[in-house]
């Protein structure tokens, strides 16, 4: 059952109760709401999960009078779906299996690919995420309610459901193995199929999605998911061709036209799909999607242009997408980019990595190698040029703070880190101008510096055998962003004693299990494994959650005032932030915020807090570790490895308002210490 607008006299499916057999459904299937599947699926559990297609590869038509305004539409629901997983929509040919779309007066798709020619039926064509439902169901995907976990977080409301459509609710193999998504356009509405009173209730902790299933507005994180669990993680989009390729210097504004492969329209809904976005040099352009054509366009601003220089163009399809293209060069001015041999990456001459990573690409930006503060890094250098003269640039893009840092290389050149103005620094004591530096590798260790920081490394070699004279590597760039959960973090949709499940995007260690999920609770903690709604802010009470960081466990109620926002960076951390949200019967306004580096730190900073009883603790989960009291107001501790170190304020005790804390952690994640 799709959730939709109301339309007058526009049918939603082609749902028969009991099962007639309909007009184009094969003897042995029958159309259960809006999927053909074997008759056995419709009778309660089933085991049938849907044939996927081999290699993700799923030839197309259309039928006789599908407009060609509809078909444009159809395109671009595929290029979404192409744009986050390893799926492939491509025009039939002679392929023996294929889906054809058709007019019909309700949206209905055969479940997986079903050999032969399997039609999908659609009469709203101008919703794309309509289309894109009716094509997860023939990529082999049921509905969400129909996972076989599904009662964990939903109740089936049997009663309230209308005669005969009972089997549009049963449970199913063809589910993604990923967390429950009640953001899933693949979700029942709470209204779908009813007699009267709601089909489908959100159990206890997960009631703030009542509203919000039967989403049919945006694609969730949660849909890609699925589809990467299935199909795989989706590729990188393709540069295919530039409108042009270069323009002269003082070159006004010009519109570039980008053609390619698997570039999307996105979503403007910020839990939606971004849309690919062209990129100058690294930096994200206003971005244009055509529909007709499937190209990109974007205009390169004048300010741009009035400068020699050797530019890249690269295409971005932001996560849940494959990331960023191979870049392409455009040249501004008389200059020609491919003749360019000094700005090869890592040239057999000279080379310079991040942490051995590097663009392995003949032109453009550097690879973003991003850290969290005080990361390990190695900067690796190698010549391979002896007699030649050499030396290496470290280039910061913003200002920086002056540090203490400085290193000393096997050729006795000094390396400052100050970063200090002028803001360029050489592998050399005090003066600019090229070294020689040692023949083969060596590596600079140093601690990522603090945020905001983009550091370019860059090798010249001079070399007579080029026309001008040198080589110039481009390599790695270090990236340590700024990250604020307050500022940049999701709002969540939190009631009183509720929590919300978060991907993180990667593998969190905890207590030396690692996590790709984090549930939010609103009293004041995040666990791993599963939720809590617990609020006995007792120490015996954090010993008891699942695996947790309790920033300020108390009775806290997101649900009557403040914010509640949570930030991953998809690499090594993520950040929860609570503003202005009181202690349950109060109005007293509580803000904290808590981001955890993977492996290195858990850091805490206390904005105002009300009075009232609170833990502040960490704990491996499930009354495992021994308790371990401290006072946070006084230290460094030193903390015993697997225990569950905390403080318990009683009303009117807490006395961290306004200080930030640091746990730090193994690289498996235990607790070790805390400043």
């Amino acid at each position: 059952m799709l959730k939709m607008p109301t339309f007058v006299g526009v049918v939603l499916s082609l749902s028969v109760v009991g099962f007639a057999q309909d007009p184009g459904v094969p003897p042995g299937c029958v159309l259960v709401d809006d999927m053909v599947v074997p008759e056995e699926m419709a009778h309660g559990e089933s085991g049938y999960s849907g044939t996927a297609w081999p290699n993700g590869v799923v030839p197309y038509d259309f039928a006789a009078g599908v407009s060609s305004l509809n078909r444009e539409r159809t395109r671009t629901a595929l290029a979404e779906l192409m744009a986050v997983a390893n799926v492939r929509f491509v025009p039939r040919t002679t392929e023996a299996a294929w889906i054809t779309f058709q007019n019909s007066t309700g949206n209905n798709s055969y479940l997986g690919m079903s050999g032969g020619n399997q039609v999908i039926n659609l009469v709203n064509w101008d919703y794309r995420y309509i289309i894109c439902h009716e094509v997860m169901h023939a990529l082999g995907f049921v509905h969400e309610h129909q996972r076989p976990d599904r009662d964990t977080y939903v109740t089936i409301n049997w009663a309230n459901i209308s005669a005969g459509a009972a089997p549009q609710f049963g449970l199913s193999a063809a589910t993604t193995p990923n967390a429950y998504d009640f953001l899933s356009i693949m979700h029942y509405s709470a209204g779908a199929f009813s007699s009267g009173g709601p089909s489908i209730s959100c159990n206890a902790g997960y009631t703030q999605f009542q509203n919000q299933i039967g989403n049919l507005s945006y694609l969730s994180a949660g849909d890609a998911q699925g589809l990467v669990s299935r199909y795989g993680a989706p590729p990188t989009p393709r540069i295919l061709s530039l409108s042009q390729t270069s323009a002269p210097v003082g070159t006004a504004s010009l519109l570039l036209t980008v053609t390619g492969e698997r570039f999307t329209a996105g979503d403007s809904n910020p839990l939606g799909t971004p849309r690919t976005r062209i990129l100058w040099n690294g930096t994200p352009l206003t971005t244009n999607y055509v529909p007709a054509t499937g190209q990109i366009t974007a205009t390169i601003a004048a300010g741009l242009l009035q400068t020699a220089t050797c530019a890249t163009i690269a295409v971005e399809n932001p996560f849940p997408g494959g990331g960023i293209s191979a870049p392409v060069p455009f040249a501004v001015g008389p200059t020609s980019c491919p003749s360019l041999v000094e700005f090869s990456l890592n040239s057999p001459a000279a080379s310079l990595t991040i942490d051995g990573q590097n663009l392995g690409s003949a032109y453009g930006p550097a690879l973003v190698v991003r850290k969290v503060p005080l990361a390990p890094t190695s900067l690796i250098f190698q010549t391979s040029a002896p007699g030649s003269l050499a030396d290496t640039a470290i280039v910061p893009a913003l200002p920086v703070p002056a540090s203490a840092g400085g290193a000393v290389t096997p050729g006795f050149q000094a390396i400052n880190l100050d970063l200090a103005s002028p803001g360029l620094v050489f592998l050399q004591g005090g003066a600019f101008g090229p070294a020689l530096l040692p023949t083969g590798p060596w590596t600079l260790g140093f601690a990522a510096p603090p945020p905001p920081i983009v550091l370019t490394a860059q090798t010249m070699v001079v070399d007579a055998s080029l026309a001008d004279g040198f080589r110039l590597t481009q390599a790695a760039a270090l990236e340590v962003p700024i990250f604020d959960p307050c500022q940049s973090g999701t709002s969540l949709m939190l009631s009183d004693d509720s929590f919300v499940q978060q991907s993180l995007g990667f593998a969190f260690p905890w207590y030396g299990t690692s996590f790709s999920q984090v549930f939010v609770g609103s009293n004041g903690y995040v666990t791993f494994l599963a939720g809590s709604s617990q609020k006995t802010p007792t120490a015996l009470g954090l010993r008891s959650l699942p695996p947790a960081i309790a920033p300020l466990y108390g009775d806290l109620d997101p649900g009557s005032a403040g914010t509640v926002r949570f930030l991953t960076d998809q690499s090594s951390r993520f950040g929860v932030c609570f503003t202005g949200v009181p202690a349950a019967g109060t109005a007293l306004p509580i803000s904290f915020s808590v981001i955890a580096d993977a492996g290195l730190r858990v850091s805490i900073s206390y904005g105002s807090v009300a009075s009232a009883p609170f833990v502040v603790g960490l704990a491996p989960g499930f009354g495992s570790g021994v308790l371990f009291p401290l006072d946070l107001s006084t230290g460094p501790h030193t903390i015993p490895g697997g225990s569950v170190p905390h403080e318990v304020f009683a009303p009117g005790a807490f006395d961290l308002g306004g200080v930030s804390l640091v746990w730090t952690l193994t690289s498996t994640g235990v607790p070790s210490g805390v400043l």
